[in-house]
This record gives C-alpha cells, structure tokens and sequence, in this order.
C-alpha cells in the first residue's frame, strides 16, 4: 500500500496546514475516504469537482521557525501519516470488543496529568549535567 497526501489548505495567520492523506488501497482511496451528504450519500464536493472533506484530512501546526520547507517538510507530514489505520482499513473490521466502549460513549471523564517515564531527566538535571562536561582530550 502506497499512502499519499495533499496539502488542501495553508493558513499562515495560525500557522497551520491541512493536509489529506489517502492510499492505493481500495479501502483509504481519495474517494473511499470521502465525506458522504447524511441524506443522499453522494459524495460532498467543491464546485470544481475536487472532494471537500475525507476522514482523513489532518490539521497540522508548523511550530517550527521558520516554516519547514523542502524535504524538512515532506518528513514532518509524512510523520503524521495515519500507516497503523490505514493497514487495520486493508485488513478488515473486527468488531470484538466495541461493546465495552460503546457503553462509555457519552461519558465525560476527566483527563488526568500525564504520568512521567522512569528515567526521564529533569532540566535541571540536564543542566548540572551539561555543565559538568569536560572536554576530551585529542591525542
């Protein structure tokens, strides 16, 4: 399977772009992946005839300065390539298990602080660290 993308949009104002990833596979095609009208199911298009909306259109933040360009950024979007769900789309539906989340649908759950790694060093850590380099000698 061969992922793809487009850069459908840039908004400089708050440095973002949005971007459409799709694949040759039949399941994450353009059009597979495409934001069908709830009434008709007919596909939701732009006038010109270009697709309007896929389930995979992705907002992404340019945080870096300046803006990424070249090959910087054809790596930065392709990091964000949805490769895990495009392969669970080729390799079928399971379906076992969604019971159990269906019954917390709906439920606001408080989202707790993030649970540091063990190992990880503070900044203060880092600086005592960095401050204690010697240089190495060269023969």
């Amino acid at each position: 399977m061969n992922i793809k993308y487009k850069i459908i949009k840039a908004s400089p104002e708050e440095r973002t772009i949005l971007v459409r990833f799709y694949s040759d596979h039949a399941t994450s095609t353009e059009e597979a992946l495409a934001i069908c009208n709830p009434d008709t199911g007919v596909i939701i298009r732009n006038p010109d005839g270009t697709i309007e909306c896929c389930r995979t259109d992705y907002n992404i933040t340019l945080w870096q300065v300046p803006v990424p360009s070249g090959q910087a950024l054809v790596d930065l979007i392709s990091s964000h390539a949805p490769h895990q769900w495009f392969g669970l789309l080729a390799g079928g539906v399971d379906y076992a298990g969604y019971a159990a989340i269906g019954a917390s649908m709906g439920n606001e759950v408080a989202v707790p602080e993030p649970v540091a790694a063990l190992g990880l060093l503070t900044e203060a850590e880092i600086l005592a660290m960095v401050s204690n380099l010697q240089p190495t000698p060269t023969a």
